[in-house]
């Protein structure tokens, strides 16, 4: 039987899965696992970092100003109570959103006079499909509120309303928002609409809300009558391109082997058109350029190196893509040429060739 080795000190209790499997692990893979973890906590700062940053101070100068504010003025005063942020997957909006919540001072947790722990923001993923009762019941799960019956939407969508307000929540941050189109009705999409309005027309609480997604989430604006657009912003995460962009993501790869995993690159890694083929296989999201990055420096610990090459990155993009090594765009020249989005054209192709056949047997048989 393998003796188990002494856990973590930051780990959970030793019942814990992660824990023991922790406790199983060589020292070597101990140390390269929790290099790994450090690699991933350092952040990035994106190019629309300060646009949300100034978005959200806005809405935060408009809750202090509901606060100050009597009589009519105080509808006025937090006129603006949501804020819309669209971006392709992987587009960095998410972690950017969580970042900002995590260290906006103005948002932090506190004990309050009864030392009640009194968290002021919270983030969850919008539930499929987008029903007034499946979010409510899910952000009643996330504020930690016990939910002990199935009651009716609207009845747990007052609820969720109550809570908020009891448990002082100032932000709320809703992502995947785009499934409140996809597959929907126009009857779905409108009592979602509705629900996103009642939310934000708590008279006598100043709750702000950040919805985030894909495109698809702006046909969920283009749909509503005009209301919602009147009380909320839109920030736009858009894709980077080669050319304009080429130096901020040399600078980035050079950021993240460098500072973050206190590496060295090869000089081949910091070229413009290695970072333009980064690009291009990222199909110029901004996180899933740092997502190769990190993977190719994983890759690169894994097999003992401290030292970072291109064909690091050439593994790490052929296992995230699933592409053939014909068409993997950091190990070929005509890498311009290739669609990363095609990656698995072949297996899908061959896969509707053996339907279509299939087919056609049954069509025989009967």
């Amino acid at each position: 039987m393998m003796q188990e080795k002494n856990l973590h000190p930051n780990d959970p209790a030793t019942g814990n899965a992660l824990a023991r499997l922790r406790a199983r692990m060589s020292p070597q893979s101990l140390f390269r696992a929790d290099r790994i973890a450090k690699i991933n906590e350092g952040y990035v700062k994106g190019p629309n970092d300060k646009a949300l940053d100034e978005a959200v101070d806005q809405m935060l100068d408009d809750q202090a100003a509901f606060h100050a504010s009597t009589g009519y003025a105080k509808a006025e005063a937090d006129r603006i109570r949501a804020l819309f942020v669209i971006g392709e997957s992987g587009s960095g909006k998410s972690t950017a959103i969580r970042r900002l919540f995590a260290l906006k001072e103005q948002l932090q947790p506190y004990v309050d006079d009864y030392g009640q722990n009194v968290q002021l923001a919270y983030s969850f993923k919008a539930p499929k499909p987008t029903t007034a009762k499946l979010v409510a019941k899910t952000g009643l799960r996330t504020i930690g509120y016990p939910i002990e019956r199935d009651d009716q939407a609207n009845v747990m969508w007052d609820l969720f309303r109550e809570q908020l307000k009891e448990r002082e929540v100032l932000w709320l941050h809703v992502d995947e928002m785009q499934h409140v189109v996809k597959g929907s009705n126009h009857a779905t999409v409108q009592d979602t609409a509705d629900v996103v309005k009642n939310l934000l027309q708590l008279e006598d609480w100043p709750l702000n809300a950040i919805f985030s997604g894909v495109p698809g989430l702006a046909a969920f604006l283009e749909h509503e009558d005009g209301q919602l657009k009147n009380r909320c912003k839109i920030l736009r995460f858009e894709p980077l391109r080669q050319g304009q962009d080429t130096r901020f993501v040399q600078r980035m790869v050079e950021g993240i082997i460098v500072r973050h995993a206190e590496m060295k690159p090869l000089e081949a890694l910091l070229s413009e058109e290695f970072a333009n083929r980064l690009l291009h296989a990222a199909s110029g999201a901004f996180g899933t350029s740092i997502q190769i990055t990190r993977s190719a420096i994983f890759g690169a610990l894994r097999a003992g190196r401290e030292e970072v090459h291109p064909e690091d990155f050439e593994l790490a993009y052929a296992q995230s893509s699933g592409c053939r090594p014909g068409e993997n765009v950091f190990a070929v020249a005509n890498w311009r040429s290739i669609n990363p989005s095609r990656a698995l054209h072949d297996l899908v192709a061959k896969y509707q060739e053996s339907e279509k056949e299939a087919l056609k047997a049954r069509s025989r048989r009967g």
